[in-house]
């Protein structure tokens, strides 16, 4: 009963610091286990890429593992991948999300090429670490610069009065960033599993100064023992160069994060975080993002559903890679044994002239040439070592090592396309292209991986930034007042938006291959897409032309089946436009017709046309009549010229009579 009192007393309270650092010992003790035979395959796939696993006396060796990783890291991305924003619902009336994923997609793309040296280096070094040790992993964390405001005293009045309350100094938020910073394969460690959504736990390595540790944790919490490299089994002594190895520890459940020191009697905690953090060390969660982690889920190679372990590429081919070191090395020693070698009759004592190395067109005068061919001559005094048996064994050794090299690509499914190899001379174009597509499956399998990572990454990203950036912050890296007026009044509400729900928006990274292949492959799948979009619309253009209502509808199929292939996305925006232009066609011939609908139902044509020929017989009738009307006027005018030309003449006729009787009474 003493002794378990005495236990009792040396066990740290439950829920203290003391308490969570023998906590998080157990846990490093059991994740390093765990990850022990990877890390010793992973240093091994190191040196092995940099021909450091063996010496010189070992026997030759063809790095056949260095070239085929350089090769894949050549078909993968190397520049900076290009962000696409999307809104998780492509409806065409939210105009606010659409202004939202462009500022978002302005601001991502933005940042990655202000940042030029920071995310391509660091994606690049976790592209080479899962590679060669099977896992490639990136963290990100959100910093806040902040500029000191000095204060200002209080203003008093000639009559003592205090005219203005003195402003004590403060500080303001002066920057807002996101860093990508790089972790090394080795410098991870996280709870044992069996698949990533199963993780308790993460924690990477970070290597502070003492500067910086005092800094962020404080000159009280500085462990002098820990002060050296960040492998706890090999510290140095302090020098200027020496490092503090301090683990952040993610725990997915509670929400929470750790600073610890492995050895340390107990956990650190940060000065920014003291005024928020548990008694027991836990720290709440810091970013507060969709997920939780801060980190994509790390891209890994070999592992399965039964362990979440990393498994490198070579430790699955690695017996064909020492059977080939192996046929090299033999292959060097007979290439070395294979020279011109023999005995001679040392009676004859020109031979060693003729035999030396350094003769060449040269006579040796022989004191006794008859003797010399009494004996057969030259042929008969001299005996060769046979080369027959030698050259051989070297041509055995290099057809099995072309085996070996044939069965290795076969295994790591590096096709002779991919490494520019040529194929037999009789092969078709049909079969290289064939030869191509099918070689080229891994590749492309990759690519979709490592696009996934970048795309993880920036989601991670752009969560951090519609969590903690201020909207100011956002529409300036966005250059917000670069957009179009109509959007430039939608920007208050998108940054809302942004700030509300930041998940209804698609964050991709879509990564093209590089290789001549593919882009062929592009091309032919570009053409396909531009023959079926035609052949489409001549499909439908006499249901457009019979009902024009359904020329929106018909774009919409066409948007579905056109989002659906390679390259889609790009011709997605066209298509909602030309469905508005369709839809607002639409709207005006509905407009049309309901007001066509309101004056009546359209005349018969017939009925118009006897209404026509009616009106013609009418104004036929009244031209008739005025014609009539006008020949009487007239008929009636010549009858009155008539009878005054008459009764002009019987005047005359009168006055001629009357002028004629008075000349005789004369």
């Amino acid at each position: 009963m003493a002794d378990q009192s005495a236990a009792n007393e040396l066990e740290p309270p439950a829920g203290s610091l003391e308490a969570s650092a023998k906590r998080w010992q157990q846990e490093f003790k059991a994740a390093k286990e765990e990850l022990k035979p990877w890390h010793d395959t992973a240093e091994d796939c190191d040196r092995r890429y940099r021909d450091e696993q063996r010496t010189n006396d070992e026997g030759d060796t063809l790095n056949l593992y260095a070239a085929g990783i350089d090769l894949k890291e050549a078909t993968l991305p190397s520049d900076a991948p290009t962000v696409d924003v999307k809104r998780r619902y492509n409806d065409q009336d939210d105009d606010d999300a659409r202004v939202a994923a462009e500022l978002l997609e302005r601001l991502l793309n933005g940042d990655l090429q202000r940042d030029e040296e920071e995310f391509p280096r660091a994606v690049g070094s976790a592209k080479q670490d899962w590679l060669i040790a099977g896992l490639g992993d990136v963290w990100f964390r959100y910093e806040q610069y902040e500029d000191e405001v000095p204060g200002k005293d209080a203003i008093v009045g000639a009559d003592g009065q205090e005219q203005a309350p003195a402003v004590p100094a403060s500080t303001q938020v002066a920057d807002e960033d996101v860093c990508c910073d790089y972790v090394y394969w080795k410098d991870t460690l996280h709870s044992p599993c069996r698949v990533f959504s199963d993780m308790r736990w993460r924690a990477r390595l970070r290597l502070l100064s003492k500067k910086s540790f005092e800094k962020k944790f404080g000159t009280d919490e500085m462990p002098p023992f820990a002060i050296g490299g960040a492998d706890e089994d090999k510290r140095i002594p302090k020098t200027p160069w020496a490092r503090v190895g301090v683990w952040e520890i993610w725990e997915k459940d509670p929400k929470c994060v750790w600073f610890h020191v492995v050895d340390h009697p107990r956990m650190l905690v940060p000065l920014d975080a003291r005024d928020v953090a548990n008694p027991d060390g836990s720290i709440p969660d810091p970013l507060g993002i969709p997920g939780f982690w801060p980190f994509p889920e790390p891209i890994v190679d070999g592992a399965t559903n039964s362990k979440f372990v990393p498994r490198p590429s070579y430790a699955r081919s690695q017996d064909q890679y020492r059977a080939i070191d192996d046929e090299t090395t033999r292959i060097g020693i007979l290439r070395d044994a294979v020279s011109v070698r023999g005995v001679y009759d040392q009676t004859v004592g020109e031979l060693a002239g003729l035999l030396d190395n350094k003769a060449d067109n040269k006579m040796v005068p022989a004191t006794n040439y008859k003797a010399l061919a009494e004996k057969g001559g030259i042929a008969a005094c001299v005996a060769w070592l046979p080369l027959e048996a030698i050259t051989a064994a070297l041509q055995v050794l290099r057809d099995l090592r072309r085996e070996d090299i044939e069965l290795l690509y076969q295994v790591d499914g590096t096709s002779d396309i991919m490494r520019g190899q040529a194929s037999d001379a009789g092969a078709t174009a049909t079969e290289q292209a064939i030869k191509a597509k099918y070689g080229s499956i891994r590749g492309d399998k990759s690519q979709k991986r490592f696009a996934r990572f970048c795309s993880d990454g920036q989601r991670i990203r752009g969560y951090i930034i519609c969590k903690h950036f201020s909207p100011e912050t956002i529409a300036l890296r966005a250059n917000a007042q670069g957009l179009p007026p109509q959007d430039q009044e939608r920007v208050p509400n998108a940054l809302a938006l942004l700030k509300s729900d930041a998940g209804r928006f698609r964050i991709s990274v879509k990564a093209e291959s590089v290789s001549l292949t593919d882009y062929a492959a592009n091309k032919q799948e570009s053409m396909d897409v531009v023959g079926m979009i035609g052949g489409f619309f001549q499909a439908v253009a006499p249901l457009a032309q019979s009902a024009p209502q359904l020329g929106p509808a018909i774009l919409q199929l066409l948007t579905v089946f056109v989002s659906r292939v390679k390259g889609g996305d790009a011709a997605e925006p066209i298509l909602d436009d030309m469905v508005k232009q369709v839809q607002g066609m639409a709207q005006q011939a509905a407009q049309q017709q309901a007001m066509a609908a309101q004056q009546g139902p359209p005349p018969d044509p017939k009925m118009q046309t006897e209404q026509v020929k009616a009106g013609a017989e009418q104004f036929r009738a009244r031209a008739d009549v005025q014609k009539t009307g006008m020949e009487m006027q007239q008929a009636q005018a010549e009858h009155a010229m008539g009878m005054q030309k008459l009764e002009a003449e019987v005047r005359a006729d009168a006055l001629k009579q009357a002028l004629g009787a008075s000349e005789p009474q004369q």
